[in-house]
């Protein structure tokens, strides 16, 4: 019977000079290398899932609008003896200045 009838199917025999088998290595599974490839690719939807809620929650928060800096002048109102009154929305205000030319 001839030397490599014997070798597994899935072995692989590494020759030496003289032609003669003398090292084996089991080859690839297939079913190994698609478990392999399967995880590579669920670990990249999942890294780009991750990447898109982040830039998602980020761009978020660039929408939304900040409150005023300072009280909002509500309304100036002219008195017919030419006086003006301001109403300002400042609940916890303990000083109000007007300033003006």
């Amino acid at each position: 019977m001839h030397e490599r009838s014997l070798l597994d199917e899935r072995s692989r025999a590494y020759e030496g000079k003289d032609g003669k088998a003398w090292a084996f290595r089991p080859a690839a599974r297939p079913d190994r290398d698609i478990l392999l490839e399967a995880q590579a690719m669920i670990v990249g939807r999942i890294a780009l899932l991750l990447l898109v809620l982040v830039t998602a929650a980020a761009g978020a928060d660039a929408f939304a609008q900040a409150p005023p800096a300072g009280p909002v002048v509500r309304s100036p109102e002219i008195l017919p003896d030419g006086r003006v009154t301001f109403r300002l929305l400042a609940p916890r205000a303990t000083e109000v200045r007007l300033n003006g030319d």
